[in-house]
């Protein structure tokens, strides 16, 4: 994970330590072993900070990621914009922004990137790290838990989302209890938004128990979760469904921006009365702060987009339905 630095949020983090910030040691040990730092400084700089010389020592000190890059040209481009991460590559949307401008509060409560601005480094950071001991991957129990609103406070920024499950759709009386659920509490960090959201399925599901064919209204589907989202929280989601027979590697994975879900059973978890229905074991949470969890992340995007090339050879323009925008994926 790249971690673009200003001057004044690396000195910000410099006296974090010296006023023995809660969170401090794990939000360093991230940056040191699993960030690829790029300072928008020249390092002769760090002369003119005895706060930052003296943190500059003993945190660079080992570091394991790609070499630190020093005196980069600003990333994103000042000023901010609202739209910042419009053209961004899916390594950047993937990325942490530690920023000084006067636009970074704005774009910091937008929720669409992983962005702090002045003062809120420890903050940001440590929303990556997903146990008070400095994990990157935690493991809720499907069986023991109340809600999707158990995923709150493993929620980050996004700008997208993208979701492989095959029977997500096999009961359409739950749907509004899981599918909209689920993403109503994945989105509901980022009110006001527009948010890309790409579900790859099976075009028609087999029940095995009544041996019939059930083929989604995926108009209908898509309907439901764009008006469910902008009632809630106002976001602007654009919905595209992608069909395949060819989801077996990946299935049951919800990834966004900086962390994804991988379930040991489709995402129907409840049902009307929010009672447990699934005999899922686990539901795996990483964040993409880890390298290897990062590498994962993206070889997952990887996979997908060739999923849509398979798809998009094949001509048939109802493999493909919605309106076919997502900043990870590409569309022909």
């Amino acid at each position: 994970m790249q971690v673009f630095i200003d001057k004044e949020n690396a000195i910000s983090l410099a006296k974090s330590r010296k006023l023995g910030a809660a969170k401090y040691d794990n939000c360093m040990r991230l940056l040191k072993y699993h960030g690829d730092l790029i300072f928008h400084f020249p390092k002769d700089e760090l002369r003119s900070s005895e706060d930052l010389m003296d943190w500059i020592k003993i945190f660079t000190d080992g570091i394991q990621g790609e070499k630190a890059q020093w005196g980069k040209p600003l990333f994103p481009p000042r000023p901010l914009k609202a739209n910042l991460y419009k053209g961004m590559s899916i390594e950047q949307l993937s990325s942490m922004y530690l920023v000084d401008d006067e636009k970074a509060e704005m774009v910091y409560n937008r929720r669409v990137i992983q962005l702090s601005p002045l003062g809120k480094e420890i903050e940001v950071l440590s929303n990556l790290i997903l146990t008070e001991d400095g994990q990157y991957t935690h493991t809720l129990e499907p069986q023991h838990m109340s809600g999707w609103q158990d995923l709150k406070e493993y929620q980050s920024p996004l700008s997208d989302i993208i979701i492989v499950d095959q029977y997500i759709f096999s009961d359409e009386n739950v749907v509004e209890y899981n599918f909209n659920a689920l993403l109503s509490q994945i989105c509901s960090i980022a009110p006001g938004t527009k948010i890309n959201i790409v579900l790859f399925t099976l075009p028609d599901i087999y029940i095995k128990e009544t041996k019939d064919t059930v083929t989604p209204d995926f108009e209908k589907l898509k309907n439901g979760i764009e008006q469910t989202l902008k009632t809630k929280y106002d976001i602007s989601a654009s919905v595209t469904f992608v069909l395949s027979h060819e989801l077996e590697e990946h299935d049951r994975t919800l990834f966004t921006n900086m962390k994804y879900y991988v379930s040991g059973d489709s995402y129907n978890y409840f049902d009307s009365q929010n009672k447990v229905m699934t005999k899922g074991r686990y539901l795996h949470i990483h964040s993409m702060a880890s390298r290897t969890n990062y590498n994962i992340g993206i070889g997952f995007v990887h996979d997908m987009q060739n999923i849509i090339e398979k798809v998009e050879k094949l001509n048939n323009n109802d493999l493909i339905k919605g309106k076919k925008e997502s900043n990870y994926l590409h569309f022909s």
